[in-house]
């Protein structure tokens, strides 16, 4: 199994999980798009026994019968032979007119979709980040969440709308290939190995779009980062004069990600222009073979359309499955990003908040943060006597502020206990708790 082919098959595992809750809509969008394909089937075929009387009219060569020509033109034999010609066109024009407004709905249907699991990701992710433990989002970094929140999740829907797009892809060419085979069996064979030829070649060229998405995602996430550090951080990055190593950090980042998307765009774009060579060669030689005797002009003509027909959804099948497989990095962030049980939670806490009537007292408490060594709280006890103001004062690194981000219960102790009069903290509602206490940080927020 080719790199390519194996990004885009764990992007379809991926994807399915995105649809779970709308899977009728789904069926929806697929089942419009395959009668759109059956209308269009139906619509080609009828050119059929339009030619053969175009060409019996004339006085030319007797066309050729053919089975799918018997079947499709006994539907018009219990009409005067003055009228075939007029109603094969009416149903021409109707099976046209169904294909249009089935195809319209389908794309709608799809963009709706698309727009619907973009909105659910997007509030399943920001539900996330409120509900998972505050260690989580302390130790991850700023700009990735955002990234994935603001722009993978999009990339992931879009992703979406191309899955079903390529199930409506691939039951249209089952029409298409279903009517050579009723026209020619064999010559059907010989021009399906021809474009299974072609579609290797194709995938050859473009199969490392899936890890070119990956560095695209990764060059993503660290500009936003970039982005979000530097804006932050303005007045110390001017406070200490170092406007030109931003700056050179920022070019290299932004090069990063024009070059990922760069490789993804020249690989996509690679896929039309081969896929118009080899077919059109593909169209010459079978023109050339079947045209050479003149009964056989209906049918071959119709065999031509159909397969011209053909040709651009075989290469927008090429183009679907590289862009499903070049979507395997942002759908894998969102993916891993979902994952509820790989993420620290902090209990609620059962207990109602009561009015404290005493002191909040720390028990012999001890803190360290993940990515430290030494504790920032080591076998702390004080009291915060009810009523009355207490101010703590200590140098810098002293745990100050582990002890605000404690009181707020935004993390619990490794040891010890923090206790509301007899009540401990880690068992009260810490939603109610929350709404009791007033906190202003030194860096702060404002809010639309």
């Amino acid at each position: 199994m080719s790199l390519a082919l194996g990004h885009e098959v764990e992007a379809k595992r991926l994807l399915w999980p995105f649809i779970r809750g709308r899977r009728a809509l789904a069926a929806g969008v697929i089942v419009l798009g395959v009668l759109s394909s059956l209308t269009e089937g139906v619509g080609i075929g009828l050119f059929i026994p339009f030619l053969q009387q175009v060409a019996s009219a004339s006085g030319g060569v007797e066309p050729q019968s053919h089975w799918i020509s018997e079947q499709i033109g006994s539907v018009f034999h219990i009409l005067p032979e003055s009228r075939r010609l007029l109603a094969i066109c009416v149903g021409i024009v109707i099976a046209i007119t169904l294909t249009a407004g089935l195809t319209y709905a389908y794309r709608v249907l799809g963009h709706w979709l698309e727009a619907q699991t973009g909105d659910e990701l997007r509030r399943s992710l920001f539900e996330l980040y409120l509900d998972v433990d505050y260690s989580y989002i302390e130790r991850a970094r700023s700009g990735t969440l955002l990234n994935v929140l603001a722009a993978e999740t999009w990339r992931a829907s879009q992703a979406v709308s191309l899955l079903l797009e390529l199930f409506v892809v691939v039951a249209t060419i089952l029409v298409y290939v279903g009517l050579l085979l009723l026209i020619s069996w064999k010559l059907t064979i010989v021009v399906g190995l021809s474009l299974v030829l072609i579609s290797c070649v194709v995938n050859a060229i473009t199969r490392r779009a899936g890890p070119g998405s990956s560095d695209f995602a990764r060059a993503n996430a660290t500009i936003s980062n970039l982005m979000q550090e530097t804006l932050g951080g303005m007045k110390v990055v001017r406070a200490f004069g170092r406007e030109d190593y931003e700056q050179a950090r920022f070019d290299r980042a932004s090069r990063r990600v024009a070059d990922s998307l760069f490789r993804l765009q020249y690989l996509a774009a690679a896929v039309e222009p081969m896929h118009e060579l080899l077919a059109a060669t593909l169209l010459v030689v079978v023109a050339f073979i079947s045209l050479r005797e003149p009964g056989n002009m209906p049918t071959v003509l119709v065999f031509i359309f159909v397969l011209y027909r053909m040709q651009p959804r075989m290469k927008q099948l090429d183009r679907l499955r590289s862009q499903i497989a070049a979507s395997i990095g942002p759908v894998r962030e969102v993916h891993a990003t979902l994952e509820r049980d790989t993420k620290p939670y902090l209990p609620v806490g059962d207990l109602p908040c009561r009015p404290i009537e005493r002191d909040i007292a720390f028990e012999d408490v001890t803190f360290s943060y993940p990515q430290r060594s030494e504790p920032a709280l080591h076998s702390v006890s004080f009291r915060l006597l009810a009523r009355q103001t207490t101010a703590i004062v200590g140098p810098s690194g002293s745990g100050k502020t582990t002890i605000a981000k404690l009181l707020l219960r935004l993390y619990d102790p490794e040891s010890g206990l923090i206790r509301l009069d007899d009540q401990p903290l880690s068992e009260t509602n810490v939603s109610a708790w929350r709404q009791q206490v007033a906190s202003v940080s030194q860096d702060p927020v404002s809010y639309t």
